[in-house]
């Protein structure tokens, strides 16, 4: 088994890449993944963003300006790249069942599960290692990934926003997480691509973590 090590930052050297990796064995029971960027491609997100606000349109009979203005009402913000969480914009207009249809007609065409993860998934639950989903997604999406990919048999729990009432950046999601489902942070590891959500703040917590950086990073826990 290899233990996972924070990696050591300094005021002036935050960025991904310069974080540096170490590793010792250690047995961890539990292995929190998050979901976008480490479980599952987010290019899913920018080939189903046009077709999710055509139908917003057609459906709310929307032109798209004033779609946006009623998006900034209800206090949507858009990510780095410019556009919307394409499954919030659905459950605010009312729209979700609408926003899963699209999302899994297009997971049919567009694979979307990172390289190593049904591997990882298998061969952990062969070790009976606890597996658990800890993201800011929507439980029901996180749920048609897992079913898409055959990967729910392996999956012990969710922990979701919906279900701490805050997102991960908050140090009260992961308090609520542990007492939730009576996590052990000297024997539990998170895994994610976010430097800050997924690794310093649980860090700080008393959890162990361990930074993605790329797919070949899924390869190295064991």
């Amino acid at each position: 088994m290899k233990n996972h090590k924070p990696f050591k930052t300094t005021k002036s050297n935050k960025k991904k890449n310069s974080l540096t990796k170490k590793y010792q064995p250690k047995n961890y029971q539990y292995y929190l993944f998050d979901l976008d960027n480490t479980l599952i491609d987010t290019k899913i997100y920018t080939i189903i963003y046009q077709p999710i606000l055509t139908m917003i349109q057609k459906k709310k009979s929307l032109p798209l300006t004033q779609l946006h203005h009623k998006a900034a009402l209800l206090k949507i913000k858009k990510n780095a790249s410019g556009n919307y969480d394409t499954g919030h914009l659905c459950k605010s207009f009312n729209l979700l069942p609408e926003y899963y249809h699209i999302l899994k007609q297009h997971l049919k065409k567009n694979p979307t599960l990172k390289q190593h993860v049904l591997h990882l998934f298998k061969s952990l639950n062969q070790q009976h290692k606890t597996i658990g989903i800890v993201s800011n997604s929507m439980t029901k999406t996180i749920q048609l990934f897992l079913k898409t990919y055959n990967l729910t048999k392996y999956v012990t729990f969710i922990y979701t926003q919906e279900n701490a009432k805050l997102q991960k950046s908050h140090p009260f999601f992961w308090k609520k997480l542990s007492k939730s489902h009576h996590l052990k942070p000297s024997q539990t590891i998170i895994i994610g691509d976010n430097p800050k959500d997924d690794f310093m703040l649980p860090q700080r917590l008393g959890f162990h973590t361990f930074l993605i950086m790329n797919d070949a990073d899924l390869l190295k826990i064991k």
